[in-house]
């Protein structure tokens, strides 16, 4: 699987206004942590899992309301294939 050795990754989605606070340095990180979007955080996993080992399509359709997503695991997957053909010549 693709994302097997990036188990140590966590992320977030911030709101505009806190991460604002945080670039302006009005707050603490781990203060702006706190406040995220628990939904952001696994945000890296669910972007690496091209082969939707992590969860289905739907979910992630509803996880972040559209097919954005799965979108984005098609890219990579034809990048990755291309990547492919391109090794073998």
């Amino acid at each position: 699987m693709l994302s097997d050795s990036w188990h140590d990754i966590e992320g977030a989605i911030l709101p505009t206004k806190v991460d604002k606070d945080l670039y302006k340095g009005h707050i603490h990180f781990l203060t702006a942590y706190a406040d995220a979007d628990m939904l952001g955080r696994d945000l890296i996993y669910d972007l690496l899992d091209i082969d939707l080992s992590r969860t289905d399509g739907s979910s992630y359709s509803r996880l972040y309301g559209g097919n954005w997503m799965l979108k984005v695991h098609e890219y990579f997957r034809e990048y990755l294939r291309a990547e492919r053909i391109k090794d073998k010549k």
